[in-house]
């Protein structure tokens, strides 16, 4: 009987451990009530921000901390941060899919 015990305990720990890296996200700070801090998600999962919320993730097992800035609605992997004026002075923000190679950026000159 112990032994059987002994068995299905390590089949709980080594399932519980497939299942906890199976949601690899994990709510670590919110500023909004949809999303309350310790909710887990899958990576693929729909994220609903609200404008004006903050959310911040742990995503596992790498570890790795994730901020997302409402309104924002979609995967953590297709969240692009917003540009900051810094970033965008110094022209390291991604364009819009709109500005192509040859388009105008910025003022015109006066002719």
């Amino acid at each position: 009987m112990r032994g059987l015990l002994t068995i299905l305990m390590a089949a709980g720990l080594f399932f519980g451990v497939l299942g906890a890296a199976h949601a690899g996200l994990e709510v670590t700070r919110s500023t909004t009530a949809r999303i309350k801090v310790g909710a887990t998600f899958n990576d693929n999962a729909i994220l609903d921000v609200p404008a004006g919320g903050v959310i911040e993730l742990l995503k596992k097992p790498q570890n790795s901390t994730h901020h997302i800035a409402g309104p924002y609605k979609g995967t953590l992997a297709d969240y692009t941060p917003p540009c900051s004026w810094w970033k965008a002075v110094v022209g390291s923000c991604k364009e819009p899919a709109g500005m192509r190679e040859g388009a105008t950026r910025g003022m015109r000159a006066r002719e």
